[in-house]
């Protein structure tokens, strides 16, 4: 399907291209309600996940206290692909259900489903942009690094810098969720040119963008960040002949799988792990501070 669209969006950038558009203007039409059909099934079929994964939250909610109680994990297992065990990356993992990746988008927040018990509440914390700030300095690019310590905002700054737009230009906003879904993916996580498209192909549909155009971004974000790129480049080649990788403070982790496999997880790795330090670091923080001021905390793990 992925493959289809992007053929549909280069067919219609084309046209736009000829003088004679009129002559076309039957093959954009039937053109552009495939798109619309493409986008509604594809609508469609995130809204079916999500209510075959939330819909049956009830089942998990205890008799006895009428609440429910999931299973974390801290450390992965045999069983961590089947969602049994905690994350490769060492991140908490949620089961039966999974509560880590409640939705957020597009008008639906799952998270207001749960209401706490009269006299509680619920606690949120997290690090705003830990991810990107944790690769500005794994990586060492003096770029990131800049953005960081001027406060500025890394998505914006893409923006700008690969498609040499500011704020005020109408397609700013689309433009900008192209970006942050490459920073997150392509960049944090590892994922692949095949993958990320598929993604903004998905998030962003307005801009009907092609894989050449994509490229094109990926081009322009790595001559922006030649450091980085080479981090990535020698990450993925130690991680290769190695079979491991490492984070900051000394987190290893063996990698087994395909090469692209490997080549993902060599730049995934030690950013989420070096956060999984953090976080984890912080939850102890936390819960020392509430315990020095007083607070009546009683919890245990399995409620949250």
């Amino acid at each position: 399907m992925v493959e289809l669209r992007n053929q549909l969006h280069k067919r219609l950038k084309t046209v736009k291209t000829y003088k004679d558009q009129k002559r076309f203007s039957a093959e954009v039409e039937k053109i552009e309600k495939l798109i619309a059909w493409l986008l509604l099934y594809t609508e469609w079929n995130r809204t079916k996940t999500l209510i075959s994964n939330y819909s049956k939250l009830n089942h998990f909610v205890s008799a006895k206290d009428n609440r429910i109680h999931c299973t974390l994990s801290l450390t992965s297992s045999k069983d961590s692909e089947k969602g049994e065990g905690g994350t490769r990356t060492g991140r908490l993992s949620a089961s039966n259900p999974n509560l880590l990746t409640l939705p957020n988008k597009r008008g639906v927040d799952l998270r207001k489903a749960f209401i706490p018990c009269d006299g509680f509440e619920f606690l949120s914390a997290d690090y705003a942009g830990a991810e990107f700030v944790a690769l500005a300095y794994v990586t060492q690019d003096p770029e990131l690094i800049r953005i960081v310590t001027d406060g500025l905002s890394i998505h914006d700054e893409n923006t700008k810098a690969v498609f040499g737009i500011t704020p005020d230009d109408p397609d700013w906003n689309q433009k900008r969720k192209v970006m942050k879904t490459y920073q997150f993916g392509r960049i944090q996580y590892g994922g692949s040119d095949a993958e990320i498209f598929r993604k903004i192909l998905v998030e962003c549909p307005e801009l009907k963008m092609t894989l050449d155009e994509f490229k094109v971004i990926n081009r322009k974000y790595f001559e922006k960040h030649p450091v980085q790129a080479e981090w990535i480049r020698t990450q993925q080649e130690i991680a290769l002949k190695t079979r491991v990788v490492s984070t900051a403070l000394g987190f290893q982790r063996r990698l087994y799988g395909s090469d692209a496999d490997i080549k993902k997880q060599a730049i995934n790795t030690p950013i989420q792990g070096l956060i999984v330090h953090l976080i984890n670091r912080a939850m102890i923080d936390i819960e020392d501070r509430l315990e020095c001021e007083k607070t009546i905390f009683t919890y245990d793990f399995a409620d949250l």
